[in-house]
């Protein structure tokens, strides 16, 4: 896990914030991954075989499925915000500093879920294009700093 030396100063609290969302985030991301790689290789073998009609309902567990599994690491963190964040430091400042962003973890936990499920469904059905073109989209318009073009 990513951590700060516990000798840092607290004036690096955004420091400490970021890390301890991040941590929160990976850990939510790697744990639903293998269920977008079995949506991927599920809806191959059924693309493969012709049978494009349970290829929905598929889709449609798999989004459940993540779902089920990513919420609960934002809830837990969003509802016991000391418990879960003092576990990796014990001042009191950052767990209670916490409070203000850990409700962004929902909706960051449970797109970022549906989205890896998305990836292993068009790729699974040999879709890849729509996968590339909705990844080079975010990298252009996501990362784009609006300051530097507007006035």
């Amino acid at each position: 896990m990513l951590s700060l030396p516990t000798s840092a100063p607290l004036s690096a609290l955004p420091s400490w914030q970021s890390n301890g969302l991040l941590q929160i985030a990976l850990l939510s991301q790697f744990t639903v991954n293998w269920v977008g790689l079995t949506t991927q290789t599920l809806i191959g073998n059924l693309k493969g075989k012709g049978d494009s009609e349970l290829m929905m309902p598929v889709l449609y567990t798999s989004i459940g499925h993540v779902l089920l599994i990513s919420l609960p690491f934002a809830v837990i963190s969003a509802l016991f915000p000391d418990s879960v964040f003092g576990l990796r430091s014990s001042h009191t400042e950052v767990s209670h500093s916490m409070n203000v962003f850990v409700i962004w973890l929902v909706p960051l936990l449970s797109l970022t879920a549906v989205a890896s499920v998305l990836e292993g469904y068009f790729i699974g059905s040999k879709a890849g294009a729509i996968s590339r073109n909705s990844t080079l989209t975010a990298l252009v318009f996501g990362d784009c700093d609006f300051r530097l073009v507007l006035p």
